[in-house]
């Protein structure tokens, strides 16, 4: 036992401790291709049909790409629990879609999943809270989430819809003149 609370205390430490945060250009189709190839097998294994919508153009977000493709994992690695856990009481779908707006990136994380209750979503943000049976998960993955995408300037909403559950990873949209990112 306390060896675990070692290992936990251990991990906060090294989540809690604040590295600069260098702010860039990000492809966002790189990241969300980069993210997904590190989920790969779990979307196979599970079965889980996987959708794209993303323009066609190149669309680039100020943030730090591995910190943004951390985000992307913690997300989808939640909503392919979320649509695990449904079972079979819906098709197993996950989307990935990508808007531009004209100050604003839009990435959606959308599962077919169970959902969750209001008072779920209440918490969802909160250090600590989590769904998952013990064991799991530590219950920190969307508190640091929201916290990564806040320092680059942005949001991290949740939804919950009829046919499942949506987060939606809001940034400045990024635009090059000169050298300056803006």
């Amino acid at each position: 036992m306390t060896e675990r609370m070692g290992k936990i205390t251990s991990q906060l430490k090294r989540f809690a401790r604040k590295s600069p945060t260098y702010l860039d250009r990000v492809l966002i189709s790189s990241a969300v291709s980069n993210s997904l190839f590190l989920l790969d097998a779990r979307i196979r294994s599970g079965n889980i049909e996987l959708r794209r919508d993303e323009p066609d153009a190149r669309v680039f977000a100020i943030a730090e790409p591995n910190r943004l493709e951390q985000v992307l994992i913690n997300l989808i690695g939640n909503a392919l629990d979320s649509i695990t856990e449904a079972g079979n009481v819906r098709a197993h779908v996950l989307t990935i879609a990508v808007s531009c707006e004209a100050e604003h990136v839009a990435i959606e994380v959308r599962d077919t999943g169970a959902g969750m209750s209001e008072e779920v979503r209440g918490h969802l943000f909160e250090p600590f809270f989590t769904t998952k049976d013990q064991g799991e998960g530590l219950g920190l993955g969307l508190t640091i989430s929201a916290s990564i995408i806040q320092e680059f300037g942005g949001t991290l909403l949740a939804e919950v819809r009829p046919d499942g559950t949506v987060f939606t990873v809001r940034l400045k949209h990024a635009t090059r003149r000169g050298n300056d990112v803006q």
